[in-house]
């Protein structure tokens, strides 16, 4: 319970109140003052054992209360790291939701990562408010919010294939017509001609009038990629109606908020899409829309000056790519760090003004860009108009999205905090503006938008306790009063229930040694799974790694009843999952997407290798630009945390449940040794050795504090707890 008497001594600290049955627990006064205590979100959890919740957490309490008291503090920013099995979504939800119930002028929004999370909190709210009195019409609204690319508008039937034109009429006929709720078996290539993007009557579509009312909620569920919208633009989620402003942010999922919000705020042009825009601008549908002649000059003018900007593209283009710099195969097999895969390797632009000098992006462009797109948005579209010229409609909404995401590259092309790159993750011949220091885009709107800033995952501390990486990305490099931060560890005994085994290998991923590595690594996993009898992950950094050890294990395990399935293209990591859970003995070899949020229970996961250290690539055009800031501790300061953070991940897919237990093996010996000079590892091992050493040297030392799992060497005491746990998993069953 919590005071809030200004004059009592415990004005703001909670304290054990010993419950009686026969009381109301919203009538208790404080013993101190004898004013009625304020019941918190730490009591609900405390007293909806059995109905809202479960079972008693502990850790979920502890989390909340956290919270709870932060929550009454005029301003502040809590960094707070929920371990596996805390139950932290119920643990934020429910002191928010108490805190809106007070204030009928505020709200919160929730941001999260995965989709998955983002509809398991749609079914959890109704089950929430219920129990705290705030549903029904006069409670606490909520709605999950995606960008407009994610929904159809009805408007645009006819851009869908013929075919599909009845699923299509289903679909529809449920609002919000979402993407992911289209039926799977059906291809969705076509989906970007018929998204709510391109509406041609936004004013009375069924599905944008949906999502208008939507973003009025009181709390709003959405994506990092829609809250970088917001960011720039904080007016989308305004409601003027009710006068309601936000108080409350929740940024859960956390660790990924930097690269996510990263990829919300680049932009990117190249010679297609400026063309695409000047084809349209000249198309006789959409100048029959403009009832003035002397309007048409304005798309003349735009139209010619993108050819320009098109024409010097791919001039430059052509020549930086026949310089003699040769597509890089290393990275074209790699994932970067937003996931996407590069054609060829990125070429940082440093004297970007002047490249776009020379271009022909000026600041005419951005006022020629601007004073088309205000023309085309003050066109009222009747259903007189339409019924006209419906093509016409299309192409204006069309041209309305493309021209509004050019005048946010333009916007941002000479802007200091931005790196601009030669090669787009997504196309090879599109000029990128990347944010660098994302901190110092956004902390200055969560400074003057919220009052109670909520920052959250799993893995959010690095080192154990140190949220020093995180608080640096977001921008809150110095600590103040306003700042807390706080780990609430897992429920789980991992002490007991799991073991990090890295091999001391000669070999390691390095230039001139990788095919030797392949093999050692070839060899361990065929230990591991044949002693585990399969049922394991084997997660990797690159799909040339991937193809390479699978090559190498694929019928050496096949001999003992163990199959293999890999992560290719054309599958998706859902499919994946089901084949993996429907085939007995089977490993499962990964990309990035299984490094987390991927959650398998029970004895169909015992066994996690985590075939080389995640670390970034070099040549990713953020990571050289961070670097480059950095200065001589950049590996530290940048490779290093990146890392961390993707192999808490990555290891964290084992320990899901209080009975779960195996073996997490890291198959990267540079632990051991903290280098990736093949010499220097040699020798450093030799003497490690030598010295019966047990602890790692350099980063690997961070690696062991951060995973919190005891520490193995040996292979054949690896493959003997593997066979001990099958036993225990079966001995469970049994029982």
């Amino acid at each position: 319970m919590l005071c809030k008497n200004p004059d009592c001594g415990i004005y703001r600290l909670t304290y054990d109140v010993e419950y009686d049955a026969d009381k109301d627990p919203d009538k208790m006064p404080c013993t101190f003052c004898g004013e009625l205590l304020s019941k918190t979100g730490a009591d609900i959890l405390e007293l909806s054992v059995g109905s809202l919740v479960k079972e008693r957490r502990p850790a979920q309490i502890e989390y909340a209360n956290a919270l709870d008291l932060q929550y009454n503090e005029l301003k502040s920013i809590t960094f707070i790291e929920g371990g596996t099995g805390v139950g932290k979504s119920y643990a934020y939800i429910i002191p928010t939701v108490l805190e809106l119930l007070k204030d009928c002028r505020a709200r919160a929004i929730i941001v999260t990562s995965n989709k998955a999370l983002q509809k398991q909190l749609t079914r959890d709210f109704p089950r929430i408010l219920a129990a705290l009195g705030a549903d029904g019409l006069n409670g606490v609204s909520y709605a999950l919010i995606k960008g407009r690319n994610n929904y159809a508008c009805p408007e645009l039937r006819d851009e869908v294939p013929p075919k599909y034109r009845r699923h299509f009429d289903d679909f529809i006929e449920k609002l919000p017509a979402d993407i992911d709720n289209w039926p799977p078996h059906v291809e969705t290539d076509w989906w970007g001609k018929i998204s709510t993007d391109n509406c041609p009557k936004p004013g009375t579509c069924k599905t944008n009038c949906f999502n208008k009312d939507a973003r009025l909620a009181r709390i709003i569920i959405t994506n990092y990629h829609y809250f970088g919208t917001f960011i720039r633009y904080p007016g989308i989620l305004s409601d003027k109606r009710e006068k309601r402003v936000f108080k409350y942010l929740v940024m859960d999922e956390a660790h990924q908020a930097v690269s996510s919000l990263r990829s919300a705020f680049q932009a990117t042009i190249n010679p297609g899409y400026l063309g695409s825009i000047s084809s349209d601008l000249q198309r006789v549908d959409l100048t029959r829309l403009t009832s003035m002649t002397s309007k048409l000059d304005i798309y003349t003018e735009l139209a010619a000056k993108l050819d320009i900007v098109a024409d010097n593209l791919k001039e430059r283009l052509v020549v930086a790519n026949s310089t003699g710099r040769a597509p890089s195969s290393e990275i074209a097999n790699t994932e970067n760090t937003s996931g996407h895969k590069y054609d060829f390797a990125p070429v940082i632009i440093p004297e970007i003004d002047t490249y776009l000098d020379n271009l022909g992006v000026e600041e005419q462009l951005k006022l020629s860009v601007s004073v088309v797109a205000k023309y085309l948005n003050g066109i009222e579209v009747t259903d007189d108009l339409f019924e006209e010229n419906p093509l016409g409609c299309v192409i204006r909404a069309r041209l309305l999205t493309k021209l509004n995401r050019l005048h946010t590259f333009l916007l941002d092309a000479r802007a200091a905090d931005f790196c601009a790159t030669k090669t787009a993750a997504l196309d090879p011949r599109g000029l990128s503006l990347i944010p660098v220091d994302i901190g110092a885009l956004i902390r200055p709107v969560l400074d003057r938008q919220f009052k109670h800033v909520v920052i959250t995952s799993a893995t959010l501390a690095q080192n154990g306790n140190d949220f020093s990486y995180i608080r640096a990305a977001l921008g809150y490099n110095q600590i103040n009063d306003n700042i807390v931060e706080k780990v609430v560890g897992s429920p789980f005994d991992y002490g007991r229930a799991a073991r990090l085994y890295i091999p001391r290998m000669e070999t390691i991923p390095a230039k001139g040694n990788t095919y030797e590595w392949y093999a050692d690594v070839a060899d361990e996993i065929v230990a591991l799974a044949t002693a585990s009898v399969g049922d394991g992950f084997v997660l990797f950094s690159s799909a040339k790694d991937l193809r390479e050890v699978a090559d190498r294990t694929r019928d050496r395990l096949a001999e003992v009843g163990i199959p293999v399935l890999t992560q290719t293209d054309g599958i998706t990591a859902d499919a994946l999952t089901k084949r993996y859970h429907q085939t007995p003995n089977s490993m499962l070899y990964g990309l990035k997407s299984f490094w987390e949020g991927v959650d398998i229970q029970g004895s169909k996961l015992r066994l996690v290798i985590i075939a080389k250290l995640p670390f970034p690539v070099p040549d990713d055009p953020i990571i050289r630009a961070l670097t480059t800031r950095a200065g001589s501790n950049a590996f530290m300061e940048v490779s290093v945390p990146i890392m961390l953070e993707a192999l808490r991940q990555g290891a964290g897919r084992l320990i899901r449940s209080q009975t779960d237990m195996g073996v997490v093996a890291i198959l990267d010996s540079r632990f051991w040794t903290g280098t990736s000079n093949l010499m220097r590892h040699k020798a450093h091992l030799k003497n490690i050795n030598y010295q019966k050493a047990k602890t790692p040297m350099g980063y690997g030392a961070k690696i062991y504090r951060s995973l919190g799992l005891k520490l193995i060497d040996s292979q054949d005491y690896a493959c003997t707890l593997l066979k001990e746990t099958i036993r225990l998993f079966n001995k469970l069953k049994s029982a």
